[in-house]
């Protein structure tokens, strides 16, 4: 089975957060995001990659925590 280059990408961007201690959900996350940010900005090497990937995954990190808003959850109910 060969996979391609954004399968690649992928995978190594989610092993290199998994390193720096993000957890699984948010280390997938953040990889996938970055992949697709890459495919609108070809010219981004890895290096950027992993940096706009780590400062996501940062972000997806303190969202994971906050409880929905109010409005949000009356909003649902309707």
């Amino acid at each position: 089975m060969t996979i391609n280059h954004d399968d690649f990408l992928q995978k190594q961007i989610t092993a290199q957060l998994r390193e720096a201690r993000f957890d699984e959900a948010v280390a997938t996350t953040s990889a996938a995001a970055a992949v697709q940010h890459q495919r609108h900005n070809p010219n981004m090497k890895l290096p950027d990659l992993l940096v706009w990937a780590r400062s996501f995954a940062k972000h997806c990190q303190r969202l994971k925590g906050k409880p929905a808003p109010q409005g949000a959850r009356a909003t649902a109910r309707n």
